[in-house]
Formats: structure tokens, sequence, C-alpha cells
């Protein structure tokens, strides 16, 4: 059978709806490939050579996560077909959580963790502040004249990573420039309290549930690579360096990461495969900062992938080709002395007269206290709210967790993990061939596994190992040639996407470009890498 790219509910619904007005006309729409601006349709399927500015052609590979294709495909399919024509016996506690997860987009779940989870997570915090601090303070970067005095000592866990910004920051050596510290830790997160954290079988069930796939309990789901402890400082002190402006989640994987000319009904079957995680360690209140969501567009009710404006801040001409966001920088490293001063974001297309239209679309996530959870997709309508309280931190992790056959769409696959109650023989049973467990990418089985794993590479880092400094962000996102068909969010509440969009002619377009296109040469040899940037046995992109 042809390696074909699943219908999406969406083009099913449209297809529907226009056979059932005019029945010719829908045939003669499916032979034709997408909608396209008037000049490139006299430009059908040519590939174009694309230049990294080093290295000559340049093509993002393909990503080998999990099956290959046809079989991933297949199993997909078999597990939405599933989903739909049976009820999960086990998630009927979360029937309500379900359907406003489906129809919002996001949903708020009160009590789910006990507090010692997140007394684990805060001492595990606390231990990575005072490293910080010591390090600081080691290298003369705090305050008073010599930079080693820590005005943060013995202040409470809130308010203590607060003062250490801002010593850092306003002391003699970065004189209100910058700060040395981290916008959100990764490699940090790998402790034991973290581990107990997304290993939880509640959070597992959580997971499973809202997947439209239901994936069978006890079996793994793929941590995707993209997990973080946030600390929000006061924007007073912080500064526009730590706004989240409106995004979509699969806006940065479709623009920054994702393979060349990637379709939406990719995007679609991946978007329906995660499910995201935001948990506040400590208690959040509207003041801190917390998520603010705005409802689903009126012709979008499942969601969809929206125009994004590719924004850059101190490109000048030039063009956004630095860094995608602040540096994440590491101390003991000697990295953190690098400024940057081109800062490349996302922002919604027309989110702006899309939430002005009705201020009742917007709801925050505030109050929310220790043990709460907010769920959301990859579709979502967000940003994060700026941190309005003199001297206190918002400290919260996000993770996302995703069905183990569908693909991550970057270069990373994550990593496996099975809930803490999950029986051996269920795992031996993932790991096997066929059974989606994807060759090379890790299995967590416990604390010291989650302790020992690399930790995933953000965008910053790719291109600092690679020696690229034009691997992803906007350069990449350039290179998209259907992304001018993406509608804004205004455009979307009036209409919805035209049933012609993504059809089979267009996807064996598709598949022809990647086919024909030449491999990527942008990665250098590992052995030039510091430690291991992916798993062995794939074929890589970013």
């Amino acid at each position: 059978m042809p390696n074909r790219i699943p219908e999406t509910w969406i083009q099913a619904i449209a297809r529907y709806q226009a056979a059932a007005t005019n029945q010719s006309s829908s045939v003669h729409a499916s032979s034709h490939g997408p909608h396209r601006p008037h000049d490139a349709r006299t430009e059908p399927c040519t590939e174009r050579p694309i230049e990294d500015g080093r290295d000559g052609p340049l093509s993002r590979g393909q990503p080998t996560h999990g099956f290959d294709n046809a079989q991933k495909r297949a199993s997909w399919n078999d597990r939405r077909a599933g989903a739909s024509s049976s009820r999960d016996p086990l998630c009927e506690r979360f029937a309500a959580q379900r359907s406003a997860f489906l129809r919002d987009g996001y949903v708020v779940l009160r009590g789910v963790l006990p507090p010692e989870m997140l007394a684990a997570v805060q001492a595990d915090l606390e231990r990575v502040v005072d490293g910080y601090a010591e390090r600081l303070k080691t290298a003369g970067k705090l305050g008073g004249l010599d930079g080693r005095h820590d005005t943060s000592a013995g202040l409470p866990f809130r308010e203590r990573y607060t003062e250490l910004y801002r010593a850092n920051k306003f002391g003699p050596h970065n004189r209100g420039m910058r700060s040395d510290l981290p916008a959100f830790f990764r490699k940090e997160g790998h402790t034991a309290g973290i581990y107990a954290l997304i290993s939880d079988p509640q959070i597992f069930e959580l997971a499973r549930c809202m997947l439209p796939s239901m994936p069978p309990r006890g079996q793994p789901l793929r941590l995707y690579p993209v997990y973080m402890l946030r600390g929000k400082v006061p924007a007073a002190i912080a500064g526009p360096a730590d706004f989240v402006d409106w995004h979509q989640d699969a806006q940065y994987t479709y623009y920054w990461y994702s393979e060349r000319n990637t379709t939406r009904a990719q995007m679609d079957e991946y978007a329906q495969s995660l499910v995201n995680f935001w948990v506040p360690v400590t208690d959040t209140t509207h003041e801190l900062g917390p998520m603010q969501f705005a409802r689903r567009p009126s012709h979008a009710p499942r969601g969809a992938l929206t125009r994004a404006d590719l924004r850059c801040k101190g490109c000048g001409e030039a063009g956004p080709r630095r860094q995608p966001a602040r540096a994440e920088p590491s101390v003991h490293q000697g990295r953190h002395g690098d400024r940057v001063d081109r800062v490349e974001f996302l922002r919604l297309a027309d989110i702006d007269a899309y939430a002005g239209a009705d201020h009742s679309r917007l709801e925050a996530m505030s109050p929310l206290r220790r043990g709460d959870v907010v769920l959301f997709d990859q579709y979502a309508y967000h940003r994060g709210l700026p941190n309005q309280t003199p001297n206190a931190t918002r400290w919260s992790l996000d993770f996302r967790y995703q069905d183990a056959v569908a693909d991550t769409l970057r270069s990373e696959g994550g990593f496996f993990v099975a809930p803490r109650a999950a029986a051996a023989p269920e795992m031996a049973a993932a790991r096997r061939p066929g059974a989606g467990a994807g060759a090379g990418t890790p299995f967590i089985r416990s604390a010291e596994d989650w302790a020992a794993a690399t930790p995933s590479f953000r965008l910053s880092d790719l291109r600092h190992a690679t020696g690229n400094p034009r691997l992803g962000g906007h350069d990449w996102a350039a290179q998209h040639a259907d992304a001018g068909t993406l509608r804004s969010a205004v455009d979307l509440d009036r209409g919805g996407y035209a049933a012609t969009e993504a059809s089979a002619d267009a996807r064996a377009c598709h598949g022809r470009r990647l086919r024909s296109a030449p491999a990527s040469r942008f990665r250098p040899p590992r052995a030039k890498l510091a430690g291991s940037l992916l798993p062995d046995k794939r074929s890589q992109h970013d």
C-alpha cells in the first residue's frame, strides 16, 4: 500500500460538508493539490535546494523515532480507530475532564499530586539554587565590591532565587545588562524527585486517558524531549527577557524543528499524540504570572495549526539569524559571558484582534494550589502573564507525554517511561521490535536511569554543538514552502481550512520532495560532540 498520511478529522468533516452540498465539486477538488498563492501554482512539486550558509545544499532528514513510517501510521490509525469505537472503563473517572480538554484544549485538575511529592521537587530546586549561588559567589558575580556578597542566603525559597537573580544582574560584574542565571532548568531536573513525579501512576493515567488513542494501560509513553523547571522572577527585575508571548506549542515544532514542507495533516497527527502538563511547584496567584489561555476559534473546534508571525528583537536589517531565545547559561562551563543581543520568537498572528473581539475568550490559570495540574494540547493558544510581585519567584514544572508510536517531528526521541507500578514483563514486551519502542530511544526504569540519562538539548545547545548558528529557528521556518497558506486566529474564527488543502496529491508531492532531497550535512561526526547528542542507529534531523 502507498505510504500515505491519514486523513485528519478536519479534512474528513470538510470533505463530508463539501460532498453534501455539491458532490461533483467535491470529486473535482480531491484531484487537485493544496491551495497555494496564485504565483505559486505554476511551480507544482518542484525541488528547490536550500543553502545553510556553510556546507551547500541542506535538507532536513526524516525522523525515525519508533516504527518506520508505514508501520507507525498503521499502528496509529489502528489505535485511533479503537479509541473511537470503545470506551475504556478505567478512564471513565476522567470523562468530564477529557470532555473539557477536547473542547477547549486545556483543563485544570485540582489536588492531583500529594504535597510530599511537590515538597521533594522543591527540595531538589533548593539544592539547584544553592549550587548556582555558590558558583556565582566563587566567580565574583554577586553583590559587594568584590562580587562575593550573597544577599540571598537565608531567604525563604520563594524569595531566594529572585534575590540571587537581582544580585547577579545588578552587581558590579553585569551592571544591569544581563543575568548569568538560566531561563529554565533541564539538566538539573534529572533528579529523584522529578522522576517520582513524571512516573507517578496518576500522571500516567491522566496522560493516557486524555490522548485520543488511549494507549493500553501499563504500557510506556514517550516523555517528549521538551521538559523543564522554570523560575519566573518579577518582571520589574527580569525585564522583557522572561516574557512568553502568545503561541501554540505546535508552532515551534512546525516552524523551527520539523522537516521541510511538513504538512498540516502531519501536524494534526502529531498534535493529537501529545498532552502537556504544567505543574505549579508552589501556590500560584495571579500576581505571580500564571499561564493565560484563549478559547479556540469557532471554525477550529478541535484546534488547528495557526499562522505565526516570525519576530526578532535586535535583528535589524540583517534578519533573524542569531540565537532563538535567551541563552541558557552555565556558570561552571563559562558560557554565561556570551551576550545575546538578538532574540527570535514566534507570535500568534492577529491574536490581539482575536482576543480583543471577545474578552470572555481569555482565562488565566489562577489561583493554583500546590498539587493542581494544568493539561493542555499542542494547539492551545496560551502565553505567560508577567510576574508582578516585588520579590517572589513563580516555580513550575512542565513536560509532555506522547503516544509511544507517534513521531516527535524533531531530531530527538526523548525517553520512554513507564509508571513506577508497571511490571517488568510489560516493559520487556514494549521493547520487542514492532512494539513501538523505537531504536535508540532510551528507556527510563528508575531514578538512577533518569539521573544518568543525557538531557534533551534546546536549539541553542544544538547550534553550539554542531557549530551551525543557522540550524533551526527562523531560517528553517522560511524553508516551509506552504507556511504562507496557514491562517491567522481571526481567519480561523471566520472560516476553517478548505477541504482541498493537504489532499492526496499534495501529500504525494510532499513525499517526492522528501525522497529527492539530499541528505543533511550540517551535523559533524559524533566523536567531535561533547557526549552523545542523540541515540545511535537512527537517521537524524533537527
